[in-house]
């Protein structure tokens, strides 16, 4: 018998397979993210199902691309070849974390002031921020609602506001004034309440004294300045007045045509002071020393006078000597034309 000996080849394709680039979404929230699938392997032509889509790749085409704007996701895929052959993977579009701020605020320590801060604390996003705050200096911001916005190396951009409050003013009222009982004594007082800032307060009176209310005053005016907590600062004043007993003072200047001193640089002014009423004898001080009631041979200037009466009491006026300008002239002459002429002049 006759034999025959023979070989058959079975050949296959390569295996389905395939690549991916993926882009990621931008900036949180965006739908531009894309993927591009490129398949290699298997029996040309191939169906593509993304989604819930089928997508047919004919002609031999082995390269699917995403549609336009898929926001960020996971996204299984199968492709399928002409043999039925198949091969599943699955896309992931990430993104970015979103950009987050934490906002550290410094409010106005004082009323009316502009010393607010804001300090912004960035995270998420991409590196590389700016902040915009627009005209304001979120170094330098009085009290007020602000708005800003953030935006990272890939535009992305975040917006909000803040909110810079301030203390209330500081404000005293004067409760109680007790003047003086007599002239002889210093027994007056003045109760102080304050209100607004941040306490606890602290207190400086023109006298000296450091507490809320101060007592054994003599007749006067009192200044106290108010510092609060945050060194912000208010003032306030009254007067502690001592019984008048009448008394009275007027003072009279010499006249000279309008003026109290009659020439330039001159020295005949005089002041008359005119008193009344008091208890016994009045004595008179002047800010120049002199205590004589009246005074003369005075140049211009300011005069003070203070008197008082045998039991203390006491009462101070002022006034002003004025003098004229100095006498002053302009003239043109004219020289003389020849030795011996009488041709000369001035005007």
């Amino acid at each position: 018998s006759c034999i025959i000996y023979d070989s058959v080849i079975i050949t296959q394709p390569n295996i389905l397979d395939a690549t991916s680039i993926i882009t990621y979404v931008s900036c949180f929230g965006i739908a531009d993210g894309a993927a591009t699938v490129n398949i290699s392997g298997g029996t040309t032509d191939y169906m593509l199902f993304w989604d819930t889509l089928s997508y047919p790749l004919p002609g031999g085409l082995s390269t699917f691309i995403t549609p336009i704007g898929v926001p960020a996701g996971t996204y299984p895929f199968s492709i399928t070849d002409n043999n039925g052959c198949s091969f599943f993977d699955t896309i992931i579009i990430g993104q970015l974390t979103a950009i987050s701020v934490t906002e550290i605020i410094s409010d106005v320590s004082c009323n009316g002031g502009n010393n607010g801060t804001v300090i912004l604390n960035i995270s998420g996003g991409t590196p590389g921020f700016t902040e915009d705050w627009g005209s304001n200096n979120p170094n330098a911001l009085s009290s007020g609602t602000y708005s800003y916005t953030i935006t990272d190396a890939n535009t992305c951009t975040f917006s909000d506001s803040v909110t810079i409050t301030e203390p209330t003013a500081i404000t005293s009222v004067i409760d109680t004034i007790v003047d003086l009982t007599s002239c002889l004594v210093a027994n007056g007082s003045i109760d102080l309440t304050p209100d607004g800032g941040v306490g606890p307060y602290t207190y400086l009176w023109s006298n000296n004294d450091t507490t809320e209310n101060i007592s054994n005053l003599s007749a006067g005016n009192y200044t106290v300045t108010i510092t609060d907590a945050s060194g912000c600062t208010a003032t306030n004043s009254a007067s502690v007045n001592q019984p008048s007993n009448g008394l009275a003072l007027s003072l009279i200047a010499s006249n000279y045509h309008g003026y109290n001193i009659s020439c330039y640089n001159g020295n005949n002014g005089t002041i008359t002071a005119n008193s009344s009423a008091g208890l016994g004898a009045l004595s008179f001080v002047w800010n120049n020393g002199d205590t004589t009631q009246n005074l003369s041979n005075l140049s211009k200037g300011s005069y003070s006078v203070t008197i008082t009466d045998s039991v203390g009491c006491s009462l101070t006026d002022s006034i002003i000597l004025t003098e004229p300008t100095q006498l002053s002239s302009i003239f043109t002459s004219t020289d003389v034309s020849c030795f011996g002429s009488a041709d000369g002049g001035a005007i």
